[in-house]
C-alpha cells in the first residue's frame, strides 16, 4: 500500500526547551476525531511504546522526561493531510537536547545526524523563555569596568574579604541565541539539496510570555535580534515562520488542577502566521511541508 509522500522533518534545540512534550502532544492530537486538525494519524510504522509513554505522561499533566543522550529515537508517523485526503508519511527524530549542546561544544555532528539532513524537508526549532542565557551588553561591560579604580587618588580601601574566585569559561555558558545560530550554521554546512530550508521556529511555553502582547515574531525579535537578525539576513537560505506554542497549556505547579479539568486538546496553545484552527499543534508541521 502506497503511504504517499514521505517528509524527514528535524526536530532541534538545545536542553529542556519542550521538543518532547511537543511531541506528546502531538501524539494524542493527531489521534483525536474531535477536534479539527490539519494533519490526521493513519498509522505508525514502528512500535508506540514510547510514544504512548511520553504521551499518558502528558495527559496526566505531569512534565515530560527530557529525552537522554543515547535513547533517542527515530518517530515515523503516517499522516492524512485532512484537506485533500493525501497520505503523508512523517519522520522526526527525537534528539536529547544534549546532543544539540555537543554540537556546538564540540564543533561537530554525527554520522546518523548528517544523514537525515540530507533528506530532511524543514525542521522545527524550540526555543525557551525560561531558558535564556542573556549576553552582557557591552554599555554594561564598560559601566562596570569604569567603576574600576585606575589612579592612587581614586584606589577604594582594601577589600577586607577575598575575592570571590574566577570561574573557568566553559563553551556551555555562551549566549542561547549564539549556540541556535551555530546549530543552523550547521544546518547550512550539511550536504543536503539547494534550496531555502523551512525553517519553524517554536516558541515554547508561550503561556508565560502572551501577557506581553506581542507576536511570537515580535517577541524573537525582541529577546533573540542576533537570531532575528541572522534568519532575516539568510532568507535565501531559510523560509521561516515563528509560532508560539504551550503544549502544556500552563505551569503543571500552579495551575494543575485547572489544566486537569480541560480537555487535554484544549490545553494546546498556538498562535503564529496563518493559523486555522485553534488549538491545532499539526499547524507548523502543514506548512512544512505544504
Amino acid at each position: 500500500m502506497s503511504t504517499g509522500r514521505s517528509h524527514r522533518i528535524l526536530m532541534a534545540g538545545l536542553p529542556a526547551v519542550g521538543k518532547t512534550t511537543f511531541l506528546a502532544a502531538l501524539w494524542y492530537f493527531v489521534q483525536q476525531t474531535n477536534f479539527p486538525s490539519r494533519l490526521r494519524f493513519k498509522r505508525l510504522e514502528r512500535d508506540s511504546q514510547y510514544l504512548n509513554q511520553i504521551k499518558d505522561t502528558w495527559l496526566e499533566c505531569n512534565p515530560v522526561a527530557r529525552t537522554p543522550v543515547g535513547t533517542e529515537k527515530i518517530v515515523n508517523m503516517i499522516l492524512t493531510k485532512e484537506a485533500t485526503g493525501e497520505d503523508l508519511t512523517l519522520f522526526f527524530p527525537d534528539l536529547s537536547g544534549e546532543s544539540f549542546s555537543h554540537q556546538w561544544i564540540d564543533r561537530e555532528y554525527s554520522t546518523a545526524y548528517g544523514d537525515f539532513l540530507k533528506g530532511a524537508c524543514g525542521g522545527v526549532v524550540f526555543i525557551h523563555p525560561d531558558q535564556m542565557k542573556k549576553p552582557i551588553r557591552i554599555d554594561t561591560a564598560m559601566s562596570v569596568a569604569g567603576g574600576i579604580p585606575t589612579t592612587a587618588e581614586n584606589q577604594a580601601p582594601a577589600a577586607t574579604e577575598p575575592p570571590a574566585p574566577v570561574k573557568d569559561w566553559s563553551p556551555i555558558e555562551t549566549p542561547t541565541q549564539v549556540q541556535n545560530i551555530e546549530l543552523l550554521q550547521f544546518i547550512m554546512a550539511s550536504d543536503r539539496p539547494h534550496g531555502p530550508f523551512r525553517l519553524a521556529v517554536i516558541v515554547s511555553a508561550w503561556d508565560r510570555v502572551a501577557a506581553l502582547k506581542k507576536s511570537p515574531a515580535e517577541w524573537l525579535s525582541s529577546q533573540f535580534p542576533m537570531l532575528d537578525q541572522f534568519l532575516r539576513s539568510n532568507d535565501d537560505e531559510f523560509e521561516t515562520n515563528v509560532y508560539g506554542v504551550s503544549a502544556q497549556g500552563g505551569d503543571y505547579e500552579k495551575e494543575g488542577s485547572k489544566l486537569g479539568k480541560l480537555r487535554p486538546g484544549e490545553r494546546v496553545q498556538i498562535v503564529g502566521p496563518d493559523i486555522q484552527k485553534e488549538h491545532d499543534i499539526t499547524e507548523p508541521l502543514a506548512w512544512l511541508i505544504q
